[in-house]
């Protein structure tokens, strides 16, 4: 009797001074795991919504001179053809009249830097108007020829403007022309031209 009594006692005492730091490694253990977890979706969110899967592709950086109505040499009217590459989502350009210096617009760089949130762009103030028209061949010839009653595309024209950024989502294969002039009689304008296109890898 007194031998079991005393197996007993040394069996309450075992377990009081080892349970507690099994229930404390079973926490950690449980904590570990849940971090682990955390992590695990976590990294499959930031997956799933990454960027990685497109990717912007510069197409034109130029700058062009359109002399005014009245002047008898140079190029009152230029065309700046579009060639859009495989897997085109949509394709961005901007367009602004610069004066005696001029200031980069990085259209690519601020769309990669903004998730392509094309609100977030910024353009500074242009110095001078003028027109640009989107088209396809068709009327990129009659616009050339000088005709008046050319067919553009509204969501990439624009008169009398100083500065302007668009958004093409519809019209995203194949070759397409922006045709740009100058209204003014008396001033000539130089025009700063960034074109890219969001691809899907």
């Amino acid at each position: 009797m007194k031998k079991t009594i005393s197996l007993l006692i040394i069996s309450m005492i075992v377990s009081f001074y080892v349970c507690p730091q099994t229930f404390a490694q079973n926490k950690q253990e449980n904590i570990s795991s849940n971090k682990l977890v955390d992590n695990f979706k976590r990294s499959s969110f930031h997956n799933d919504n990454s960027s990685s899967e497109f990717k912007i592709i510069p197409l034109k950086q130029q700058t062009i001179h359109l002399v005014s109505k009245t002047n008898i040499g140079g190029n009152k009217r230029i065309i700046i053809p579009i060639e859009l590459p495989k897997n085109t989502v949509s394709w961005y350009f901007s367009v602004i009249s610069i004066g005696k210096t001029s200031e980069a617009i990085n259209l690519g760089v601020q769309l990669s830097g903004t998730g392509f949130n094309f609100e977030n762009v910024k353009l500074p103030e242009g110095s001078a108007y003028f027109d640009v028209f989107l088209m396809d061949q068709k009327n990129k010839g009659l616009f050339e020829d000088k005709e008046e009653d050319f067919e553009y595309i509204e969501a990439g024209s624009r008169k009398n403007l100083k500065e302007g950024k668009f958004e093409i989502n519809d019209h995203n294969s194949g070759t397409w022309y922006l045709g740009f002039r100058n209204p003014k009689k008396f001033r000539a304008v130089e025009v700063s031209v960034e074109i890219v296109a969001l691809i899907k890898n």
